[in-house]
């Protein structure tokens, strides 16, 4: 029994050259992949320590016949990351984000080998599944941030930057901060505290209890 063949080219349209190469053109625009939004399935480590993601386009493709083909997963695509020298923003994707991928030009196997020396690329595929980068995350369908920097529109001192760590905001260096400092909680310190010229509050107008005499005079004012 013969099999039946289905077209994407609509019944009304009419065979004429331009038509017979419009369609060609469509289908091979077809075969370019470009960008796709996709989920994070996995995220893994090759052995030089470099982090890549296993993704999964979202959309599926479509057949003639309007039957649905579910894409296959990506598997080793990098993802960009906030870098300029020694300098980072390290957001790492999260298993379950929403992003978006693009598909280079060329083969970039060498490059995600870690080989940035100008060298040829290893194959003549172009745009293709295999040279994915994962650019950035849409949504996160397993939970909603709360650790955020937030940027508060205003004009003048109205704006403001809101660091919400929920937890422990951590410096790990040394800070200087050209302004007031206003704490409504409680300041450990492991070493001393020292302050120019002055430092002033409670603490200066205190006394000292002992058990051989009952009370000392207040601290020296500094």
């Amino acid at each position: 029994m013969p099999i039946p063949v289905q077209s994407t080219m609509p019944l009304n349209v009419s065979s004429s050259d331009t038509n017979t190469l419009t369609y060609i053109l469509e289908q091979f625009q077809k075969g370019m992949n470009t960008a796709e939004i996709v989920m994070v399935n996995a995220i893994t480590t090759t052995e030089d320590g470099a982090k890549r993601l296993t993704v999964t386009p979202i959309l599926n493709q479509v057949s003639a016949g309007g039957q649905s083909i579910q894409m296959a997963p990506i598997y080793n695509v990098p993802f960009i990351r906030m870098q300029a020298g020694a300098n980072a923003i390290i957001i790492d994707p999260e298993v379950g984000d929403i992003g978006l991928v693009v598909y280079c030009q060329r083969d970039i196997s060498s490059v995600k080998r870690m080989k940035f020396s100008s060298l040829n690329p290893s194959t003549n595929r172009m745009m293709s599944h295999s040279d994915a980068v994962y650019i950035a995350t849409i949504y996160s369908i397993n939970q909603t941030e709360n650790r955020k920097i937030e940027f508060v529109n205003g004009s003048g001192a109205t704006g403001k930057i809101v660091i919400t760590p929920n937890g422990t905001l951590e410096v790990d260096g040394n800070m200087t901060v050209s302004g007031n400092v206003i704490v409504t909680g409680t300041v450990t310190a492991a070493d001393y505290i020292s302050a120019a010229p002055a430092v002033s509050g409670s603490y200066n107008t205190h006394v000292h209890t002992q058990t051989a005499t009952p009370t000392t005079e207040g601290p020296i004012q500094l």
